[in-house]
């Protein structure tokens, strides 16, 4: 059991350090957090991880599969999971990487957008990303019902 905590928490750990290094310059912070969300949700809902499964689960970018396998080769040696591509997922690093996951973006204005989601689904849905040409910035539009008390 302590193999399978051991090489969850670094799979994830890497997965953490792709989706910060590779996602975000190649796409963007809300990209960046969403990769690290689907990668969490295919943890949980797994008892064994396969690694060919988890890429077609999560890489919405079909471009950043390449990256992800090169990412491997530079650095699977730093997270001890160079040779892993399949192993027994320990429920108890899923439950640890939820945590320590920042689902929050900051913005250069002083604006932090936290995105707190249970299904990854509706940041897609709810959360858009744009360019305005006349302030030339980018700008996110949020769309909600109603807000709620906290």
């Amino acid at each position: 059991f302590e193999d399978e905590n051991f090489i969850t928490k670094k799979y994830l750990k890497f997965c953490q350090g792709f989706a910060k290094d590779v996602v975000f310059p190649a796409e963007d912070k809300k990209e960046e957090v969403m990769f690290m969300n689907r990668s969490v949700n295919y943890f949980a809902k797994n008892d064994q991880f396969e690694e060919s499964n988890f890429l077609n689960e999560v890489l919405d970018n079909p471009d950043l599969l390449p990256e992800f396998k090169n990412y491997k080769v530079d650095k699977g040696e730093k997270y001890s999971i160079e040779d892993v591509t399949s192993f027994p997922i320990a429920n108890a690093a899923v439950s640890d990487a939820r945590k320590s996951i920042k689902n929050v973006i900051s913005l250069d204005t002083h604006i932090q957008i936290k995105m707190d989601f249970i299904n990854p689904e509706s940041a897609e849905k709810y959360v858009e990303k744009g360019w305005d040409e006349e302030k030339q910035m980018y700008y996110y539009l949020v769309y909600f019902n109603k807000e709620v008390k906290n």
